[in-house]
């Protein structure tokens, strides 16, 4: 009962507020009551719109700062540990016969892990096997959060890879950013892919007819 009552409180100051608005303005600028509630309402739509905005920008900000602390492999002193990465990247023997990890950067939105690699074992195009080792490194990343953290939930676009001649770099999304550069980042690489896919003539020759 106590509850109704507050709600009802509330709805009477806001009412009473409202009808103080309209007065004013119809007195202030000579309105008609119509014209000033109008006015009011208007306001009122851009008051509501910009608090709206503002909390609408202020989740998009706190998504892009907030940082996930994705560090796999590392001791606890923040150390890359060598032979823990190459064991828990282990399942890319099924690309390369030979990986070694070679070391690791902190960019500012993402960890990039760097392997040395062997020519690829399974012979498919290289727009093929750009996609399957991302998405091999991928379930990798999020296998081993999920068993550090089993009430850990899939994250898309967490992983992006790029590879060489030699070597394969892994890039860990470590907050919201992070993640819309590897999607950057992996559409670059793909439409590459899809330019290398025309013919490379030096010049086009055209036959009219008479």
């Amino acid at each position: 009962m106590q509850t109704l009552l507050k709600i009802i409180e509330i709805i009477m100051l806001v009412f009473c507020g409202y009808t103080l608005w309209v007065l004013f303005i119809e007195i202030k600028d000579s309105l008609s009551t119509r014209e000033a509630i109008e006015h009011v309402n208007s306001k009122l739509k851009n008051l509501i719109h910009g608090f709206i905005k503002g909390v609408k920008n202020s989740f998009e900000e706190e998504k892009v700062v907030e940082n996930y602390n994705i560090f796999i492999g590392f001791d606890s002193s923040g150390n890359a540990i060598a032979s823990s990465i190459d064991c828990i990247f282990a399942d890319l023997v099924k690309v390369y016969e030979n990986y070694v990890f070679c070391g690791c950067k902190l960019e500012t939105n993402r960890l990039v892990y760097r392997f040395k690699v062997s020519q690829p074992i399974i012979n498919i195009k290289d727009e093929q096997l750009y996609s399957y080792c991302t998405s091999l490194c991928d379930s990798i990343v999020q296998k081993e959060i999920q068993r550090r953290n089993p009430l850990y939930l899939y994250m898309y676009n967490l992983v992006g890879i790029l590879i060489s001649a030699d070597f394969l770099d892994v890039y860990v999304a470590q907050n919201y950013k992070g993640q819309q550069e590897n999607v950057m980042m992996t559409e670059l690489v793909r439409r590459q892919f899809k330019m290398s896919d025309f013919p490379q003539n030096d010049s086009i020759e055209t036959k009219w007819e008479e």
